[in-house]
């Protein structure tokens, strides 16, 4: 039973990782091509959903949230290069505290 759990949030992640990939072709492959970037955003919600189960499963909260927040900053780089200073990994990393704490949820659902 778990193992199938499992494999659900696997393919839900996958399906995030590959309209993201198709998001980001679209923007900045072929601009022009609305329907990639629709496609796109299919992948926010399936990386917020597998952020909270992961945080609902995690046996170290403070070890995922470092390593969500860690992430983040290891790609800012790339943020900057595509001219954004927003980062979603960071978004995520409070929804992250906002399942734990949830004084924090208005704040996370506003980003």
């Amino acid at each position: 039973m778990q193992i199938e759990h499992y494999d659900k949030i696997n393919a839900i992640k996958w399906i995030g990782i590959i309209t993201m990939t198709i998001d980001h072709v679209g923007y900045y492959l072929f601009p022009h091509l609305i329907w990639l970037r629709i496609i796109g955003r299919i992948a926010f919600p399936c990386f917020l959903y597998t952020t909270i189960q992961a945080t609902e499963q995690t046996r170290n909260f403070k070890r995922y949230l470092f390593q969500l927040i860690g992430a983040g900053i290891v790609t800012i780089p790339i943020s900057l290069y595509s001219g954004t200073i927003f980062n979603v990994l960071f978004t995520l990393a409070l929804v992250a505290i906002s399942v734990k704490d949830k004084r924090f949820f208005v704040l996370a659902l506003v980003l």
